[in-house]
């Protein structure tokens, strides 16, 4: 009885740790990489894979030129991630609203409910949208060549309905992110929570 439990118990030890191995959500490392692509400034991704050596071909296929990597720690969460980034502005940034996309989509059918927050926007606050995407390749087309530029026509979309709902333009700002800030580990279909755009509000 006593060898029944501590085999059975064996098993299911081994079972969580293969799942997680597939999942790769533990084994992922985060880094910070000095990138640059062809007659642009040179700027800081933040991105999480399972070697440094991976994260750079995943920086040059989506078209960066990577100058220097480096490993870095963990933060807790994706909004410190957002908070101590690269991109972030030096002032607290309030979350109002996170928008999903389809797979390659880079507009999404929206309800009253999302028109009515639009509607409340203030014009005397900055507006920030935070477009995402999740790990997959795309297809290149005339639309967009890489997940980078997916994530700013996404963010751009967003932009185009404050603008239409708000009346909201020149204190809205875009960033892209392409797949290097993820809520979740990405599946073999990728991950609905990580094709999002994100709008933050600031004084």
């Amino acid at each position: 009885m006593k060898r029944t439990i501590i085999k059975n118990c064996f098993l299911f030890l081994l079972v969580i740790l293969l799942s997680t191995k597939i999942s790769g959500g533990v084994e992922k490392k985060k880094y910070k990489a000095l990138v640059k692509k062809p007659n642009s400034i040179i700027t800081t991704y933040y991105l999480y894979d399972y070697s440094k050596e991976s994260a750079k071909e995943n920086l040059a296929l989506n078209g960066w030129e990577v100058l220097k990597i480096e490993e870095v720690p963990i933060e807790s969460s994706n909004e410190d991630l957002i908070q101590k980034g690269f991109f972030s502005p030096s002032y607290k940034l309030r979350l109002l609203k996170i928008f999903y996309f389809e797979k390659g989509a880079y507009s999404f059918n929206f309800d009253n409910e999302t028109i009515s927050l639009l509607k409340k926007l203030k014009k005397g606050k900055r507006y920030y949208l935070y477009g995402h995407t999740d790990s997959l390749p795309v297809i290149p087309n005339e639309k967009f060549k890489n997940n980078y530029e997916l994530s700013i026509l996404r963010a751009n979309f967003v932009k185009g309905l404050v603008k239409k709902y708000a009346g909201i333009d020149e204190n809205v700002y875009v960033v892209g992110f392409d797949a290097f800030y993820p809520i979740e580990s990405n599946s073999f279909d990728g991950s609905k929570k990580n094709r999002r755009v994100e709008l933050y509000e600031s004084d």
